[in-house]
């Protein structure tokens, strides 16, 4: 009878800790990750591969050498050839600084990323490139017409454009510089080519065989005890970035070594004691992707080759003897939960995002959350009230009655296929718009160097709000951090997020008049959220986004 009393308190001593993990893994909101050192996979253009990088010094000029823009390339090959120029030469040579760096080689682009971080990021685009060569010196020479640069003293501003036809030179080290000039060279051919399908598809080729080619270094391995039960190549999924690399799993851990050196550490390793969850996940509408949850809160998402080998993946990772303890969630038993209040409005919601398919690691399915208050003006928030909240029986298109009959009738007069609306209630660019402070990296990214135009940026609540009412473009709802923490609505980082047509200058975001700072608009936010009016209605608003 003692034994049966112990282990009866054993299982439900584990219950009541699986149950307390599950309630505060929904209390998590992992906001986008900030990159941990200055060049990352954000720096490339959309669909760009990284291929490798070089020790390597720039020799900058401290008046840069330009070449005659009507005749670039001849003016080019004339100053490469030996015992022309060498006087010049010599002299130009005495003029450079050498900036000691890595020199970071990529499908559309040759990026110089300097230790000094004083100094920009330099982007070479292959696309603006009149040639490469290698120089007289043994050194690399681009000829470009203009280049960019990028993050100067560490700093997230948009990208300066340098138009000017100019001759880089880089000593590249420990590198035979023949072939290396040649692989250079054909990279820049194919940016020359006109078929763009064919180009895209030899870089393809050339990326799949770099991966295909990839071995785990089995050196860091934490112990020579462990088993390996499974290795493949994977990509992992994050915002804006598939980061290409070797997924290993042994029966004690499990194990990541990206293809790049872009990341400060070469293998990342995770205990397959501290995974609390693993979840099958949608990666661009195909069924191969699958996230894993830790207890510190960090989360993994990869995409596979084929949905089958993602399964086998997943199977075999369940069937581990540490899988015993990962929480598998009864859904009719959360929503009792939920509707006996032992979990709340937020951590439900949470939890409806996360088995839907909704991922911090993906932009494109990120999680949605509903706008609950409709009163941004009024000095004090008003909770008892219900004209305070918005009509969670209906949908962002549908609040706005006039705006609804213009959608009603564009839709009745439209040929077939029909719509509705012609945006959606979450979009990557909707995302970035509400973060554009808290990871202006990101924006950047996706706006090809650039903030977007002040006039569109989130300027105040009450005014993002007006819109969502009235603009037939926009019909956003909210994402999790408005409930969770304030830090995304101030520009900490003093980011020149220009001018407005009515000459007001972006900083911090406008509050309502009822919020005396961003964490107390958060927190009333939060108090709206699990309110009584809102928990009554918030099943109206689930059911139309997450359907019956």
């Amino acid at each position: 009878r003692s034994v049966e009393r112990r282990q009866k308190q054993k299982q439900k001593s584990k219950k009541a800790n699986q149950t307390n993990t599950n309630k505060e893994m929904y209390l998590c909101v992992h906001t986008l990750p900030r990159p941990k050192s200055r060049f990352s996979l954000l720096l490339l253009q959309e669909g760009e591969l990284y291929f490798e990088d070089r020790a390597a010094f720039f020799c900058l000029s401290r008046t840069q050498h330009h070449v005659d823009v009507e005749s670039p390339v001849k003016g080019f090959m004339q100053a490469l050839t030996p015992g022309r120029n060498s006087s010049a030469l010599l002299q130009q040579a005495q003029q450079k600084i050498k900036l000691k760096g890595r020199l970071k080689v990529c499908s559309e682009s040759i990026m110089f990323d300097p230790e000094d971080e004083r100094y920009p990021i330099y982007k070479f685009m292959l696309s603006d490139m009149h040639g490469i060569a290698l120089g007289p010196e043994d050194n690399l020479v681009l000829l470009t017409s203009q280049h960019f640069e990028m993050k100067e003293n560490n700093a997230n501003m948009p990208y300066r454009v340098v138009q000017a036809c100019i001759e880089h030179a880089f000593e590249v080290k420990f590198t035979a510089m023949q072939p290396f000039v040649e692989s250079l060279q054909s990279l820049f051919q194919l940016s020359k080519e006109k078929d763009r399908w064919a180009a895209k598809a030899q870089l393809q080729k050339m990326a799949d065989e770099r991966e295909v080619a990839l071995v785990f270094d089995r050196t860091w391995l934490a112990s020579v005890n462990e088993k390996t039960v499974v290795e493949t190549t994977v990509k992992q999924v994050l915002p804006l970035m598939l980061n290409p690399g070797r997924l290993l799993i042994t029966n004690q851990r499990l194990y990541f070594q990206p293809l790049n050196h872009v990341e400060a550490y070469p293998v990342e390793k995770y205990s397959l004691a501290a995974v609390v969850r693993v979840e099958k996940r949608r990666h661009q509408l195909c069924h191969t992707g699958m996230e894993i949850f830790f207890e510190n809160e960090a989360s993994l998402f990869f995409c596979f080759s084929t949905a089958m080998e993602r399964n086998s993946v997943y199977e075999t990772l369940m069937s581990q003897p540490e899988a015993g303890r990962l929480l598998r969630d009864d859904k009719t038993d959360m929503t009792l939960k939920w509707q006996q209040r032992e979990i709340t409005n937020f951590q439900y919601l949470m939890y409806l995002n996360n088995i839907a398919g909704r991922s911090f690691n993906d932009l494109t399915q990120y999680p949605v959350f509903p706008w609950v208050v409709a009163d941004y003006t009024s000095p004090v928030l008003d909770l008892t009230n219900p004209d305070t909240f918005r009509d969670l029986s209906k949908p962002i298109g549908a609040l706005n009655p006039a705006r609804l009959e213009k959608f009603l009738q564009r839709f009745n007069d439209m040929p077939e296929p029909k719509f509705m609306y012609g945006t959606h209630y979450s979009t990557p660019g909707y995302v970035l718009y509400y973060l554009v402070r808290q990871a202006p990296e990101y924006m950047l990214r996706l706006q090809n160097g650039r903030f977007d135009h002040p006039d569109r940026m989130f300027y105040g609540v009450a005014d993002t709000w007006a819109s969502v009412l009235a603009n037939p473009a926009d019909l956003k709802e909210l994402i999790p951090e408005f409930y969770h923490r304030g830090d995304f609505l101030a520009n900490k980082e003093n980011l020149d997020l220009g001018v407005k047509s009515n000459r007001t200058r972006l900083n911090d975001v406008v509050l309502p008049p009822w919020a005396a700072s961003a964490d107390d608009f958060v927190y009333q936010l939060q108090l709206a959220l699990e309110s009584d009016y809102v928990s009554a209605n918030l099943h109206h608003w689930i059911d139309l986004i997450f359907g019956y």
